[in-house]
């Protein structure tokens, strides 16, 4: 009778335990989940822009000075659209991307070697977080 009172009680510890270890691994060891944003955007086929791709062949994609880019999807080229951007800086973003996951603010992108508060001011506000 008392060994089983003892081995109840023990089973009981142990379970509490483990339980108690799960709760602290998810809470402060398991890695941050970041989900992955992927949006389509359907091509246009009409004759005016099949004209303006035709204009800028070669040059890569147009620097439109209203363009809204989304900072955590966007391909170099797109990055390369806004004014400020080019080749270098937008290798830069996308290996600071890569290395931190999920650009959560745009003030992050201080954190990239080259950008200071004059480009960030003037990049910034062509950017959005998906």
């Amino acid at each position: 009778m008392k060994e089983d009172f003892f081995s109840v009680n023990f089973l009981i510890a142990v379970a509490l335990v483990l339980s108690i270890g799960l709760v602290v691994y998810n809470a402060f060891l398991m890695p941050e989940y970041a989900p992955v944003a992927v949006s389509y955007m359907p091509e246009e086929t009409t004759s005016s822009s099949l004209s303006s791709a035709s204009d800028n062949s070669g040059k890569g994609l147009k620097k439109d000075p209203d363009a809204k880019v989304s900072l955590n999807i966007a391909t170099s080229e797109e990055l390369q659209t806004i004014s400020g951007i080019g080749p270098v800086m937008a290798k830069k973003i996308l290996q600071y991307r890569d290395k931190v996951g999920v650009i959560n603010s745009l003030d992050e992108l201080m954190n990239i070697d080259g950008i200071g508060e004059a480009t960030y001011d003037k990049i910034a506000p062509h950017f959005v977080l998906d």
